[in-house]
């Protein structure tokens, strides 16, 4: 039998006796230090054999040098001990952490003036992958000046692009580089030269010109863009682009962004795009200029982290004014996001307080139609005021309550405006009945409103409107796991009945009534999951209401059927259909079918909506759409694909589609896109379409910068 405890003993004593003779054997390499005024090391100096020559030390074989920054090994080294100059000869490696930082045939430092040449010199920075290749390179403390030079972050044999310069600095401190006469190569192909460039190495934000964009198009001629960058603080940065536009005039966009203590990042943008007067008449433009402005703003727990009241409180900002669609499209100019498919563009600020028991928002809505010159008869919620009591027990803890008001200011600058105030107090029993498989729930509800309406020729009546209404609901939630995946089911029956009503005044298209006909309506929604995810892989929703009006008519409501459904991990399909019983058609639907990997991303929707014809439902202002959208990125290899394209079935016509080719690697990358757009233009008669086609080429030269050029 072995005895272990012999031979750990042993092999500790050997591992022991190893360490004794590495220490001894490195403590008796040569060597020599080197201290400033204030006795610090400033380095260290090992060799195998080291011979003294009057003020010179020599070292030979395996020299290495050791400083606070850098690690350097080579073959030979001298060292004046008076001059305090050290020369470092035979493939030097300067290593900086642990990664290689520059290599020579030929250091020398000056230790006193931190002053050095290299011959010849190359230097790599790990961080950002540059490479510099120079016959000879002076560091003199933290700047490196070299001539001759080509740099780049490609591979050091055939590099995809490089720079030569005739001279150019590069400061450690700063990360900055500066260039002069330099020439840009693709492979051994120039094509570029400027007499001064620079550029940094890091990833941290500084202010400077960044690369602009470049391009022409039939219409507008020569198209520049040049943006700005300026970061000063840690908590906020600011973009300002000028762009000129060879036929057609000259503007600017600004952004600024700032954080707050919380990371809350808010965004500010204002611009302003001036046309030539030849321009304006040859496309009849409704506008001289385009401006406009917006703000976005998303921020919990203003109060919430100062008052113990406040439990949970939050604002969001979302707000757009601008006088022409051209505001949005011009800065959006070959980013993709071409296609504006909604006419009716929607601002919102909306706030929220909400305490142990109590609920105040404060909500406003701002709408701008695209199709119109102006929006002066275009209603607008500024603002929505609520308050709400949390549902409470009263008197029995089956038995609750809960209160509900409502301030509406309906404003636009022409035509009769509407404040209206709502009063909501439902009151409900809630009761499980057999065994809790079902619960029963009645409840009335006192509705009162009043709508006060001004200027307006002839004049409206106030509105009153008192009224209660009763709600009888049964519905059950029943669960029931199976070998492979978990179903729940929510069975639902409610019913509402209108009780006492009292009205006196006019009624408005804007003001709706609850509770203001009898009505049934049954829903069924489940939910399907699997035993190990949370998140359901199949959702089911299917409901149908029934009205009888006030002509004692019954009236089948719309029917609606949602369906989201993830069929495997990368296969996902939704649809939504909403039909009218009322009309015999389908009133809107829409479905869309995705397709996810790493290398492959595919996407096909299809959106239909009909004006008026849902029944009771407030989409008589909506324009009808039928289009659909088809977009795919396919990763080959060598290079990916993409595309995208949209048609209108209304109009029977292509509203966008675009291909290209797309490649990336570690230094470099490009995307080439041919795209046609049908951009809407807001003309004196109106919004009118306009072709664009066009190339877009973007190329990425990692670190430097980007270029992107249209055609």
């Amino acid at each position: 039998m072995i005895a272990w405890h012999i031979v750990l003993r042993f092999l500790w004593i050997n591992f022991f006796i190893m360490i004794l003779f590495m220490v001894n054997l490195e403590a008796s390499r040569p060597s020599i230090g080197h201290f400033n005024k204030e006795n610090k090391k400033v380095f260290e100096f090992l060799a195998d054999s080291m011979s003294n020559e009057g003020e010179l030390l020599k070292g030979e074989g395996n020299v290495v040098l050791l400083t606070s920054d850098f690690y350097i090994v080579a073959h030979q080294a001298t060292y004046n001990t008076q001059k305090k100059i050290i020369e470092v000869r035979g493939s030097v490696l300067v290593f900086k952490g642990e990664t290689l930082y520059m290599k020579a045939d030929k250091v020398r430092f000056e230790l006193d003036e931190q002053y050095s040449i290299l011959e010849p010199f190359y230097m790599h920075d790990a961080e950002s992958g540059l490479w510099v290749s120079a016959q000879k390179a002076i560091l003199e403390r933290q700047q490196y000046n070299v001539q001759g030079s080509t740099l780049s972050a490609c591979s050091l044999e055939m590099p995809i692009w490089s720079i030569s310069f005739k001279e150019g600095t590069y400061n450690q401190e700063e990360s900055w580089i500066r260039l002069w006469h330099a020439r840009f190569f693709l492979f051994d192909y120039p094509v570029f030269y400027s007499p001064y460039f620079s550029f940094s190495t890091n990833r941290s934000r500084q202010s400077g010109f960044l690369f602009p964009k470049v391009g022409h198009s039939k219409d507008d001629g020569i198209i520049y863009h040049q943006p700005f960058y300026i970061a000063v603080d840690s908590q906020w940065d600011a973009t300002v682009t000028s762009q000129y536009r060879q036929h057609r005039g000259f503007g600017g966009l600004a952004e600024l962004r700032f954080s707050d203590h919380r990371n809350s990042v808010a965004t500010l943008r204002a611009g302003y795009f001036r046309n030539q007067q030849s321009y304006q008449d040859t496309f009849d433009l409704a506008n001289k200029a385009s401006y406009g402005y917006q703000a976005r703003y998303v921020r919990s727990g203003l109060f919430s982290e100062f008052f113990k009241l406040v439990k949970e409180d939050g604002l969001y900002i979302d707000w757009t004014e601008l006088n022409d669609i051209e505001y949005l499209r011009i800065q959006k100019e070959g980013e993709g996001d071409v296609d504006i498919y909604d006419k009716l563009l929607t601002s919102r600020i909306n706030y929220f307080l909400k305490g142990e028991n109590n609920y105040v928002g404060i909500y406003s809505k701002y709408y701008i139609d695209l199709s119109l010159t102006n929006n002066d008869t275009t209603f607008q919620t500024l603002p929505t005021i609520q308050y709400h009591s949390h549902t409470s027990p009263l008197l029995w803890d089956k038995l609750s309550y809960s209160i509900d008001y409502k301030l509406h200011n309906y404003w636009r600058k022409e035509g009769y405006t509407t404040t209206q105030n709502e009063l909501t107090i439902p009151i409900s029993l809630t009761q499980p009945l057999l065994n809790d498989y079902i619960m029963l729930k009645l409840s009335t509800a006192l509705y009162a409103t009043y709508a006060n309406h001004s200027n307006i020729t002839p004049q409206l009546n106030d509105f009153l409107f008192f009224s209660n209404y009763y709600t009888f609901a049964v519905y059950s939630d029943l669960i029931k796991p199976y070998k492979s995946f978990n179903h729940s089911l929510h069975l639902e029956t409610e019913y509402t009945l209108p009780g006492i009503k009292e009205r006196k005044g006019d009624v408005v298209p804007s003001l709706q009534l609850p509770g203001d006909q009898n009505k049934v309506t049954f829903s069924v929604s489940q939910y399907f999951y699997s035993p190990s995810k949370l998140e359901p892989f199949l959702y089911h929703r299917v409901t149908q209401p029934f009205y009888r009006n006030h002509q004692y008519e019954n009236i089948v409501g719309d029917f609606e059927n949602e369906l989201r459904w993830f069929l495997s991990e990368n296969w996902s399909i939704s649809s939504s259909i909403f039909y009218s019983f009322s009309k015999h058609r389908i009133a809107e639907l829409s479905h869309d079918l995705s397709y996810q990997t790493p290398e492959t991303s595919l996407y096909v929707g299809h959106f239909l909506r009909k004006k008026g014809m849902r029944y009771l439902e407030n989409t008589y202002d909506l324009a009808e759409a039928d289009f659909i959208h088809f977009a795919i990125n396919k990763n080959l290899g060598y290079f990916g694909v993409f595309g995208s394209l949209g048609y209108d079935y209304k109009e029977h016509y292509f509203r966008t589609w675009n291909v290209g080719l797309q490649k990336s690697v570690r230094c470099f990358s490009y995307r080439v896109r041919l795209a046609n757009e049908m951009r809407p233009i807001l003309t004196t008669s109106g919004i009118q379409p306009q072709e664009n086609r066009y190339i877009l080429f973007e190329l990425q030269f990692d670190p430097v910068g980007a270029v992107s050029i249209k055609l």
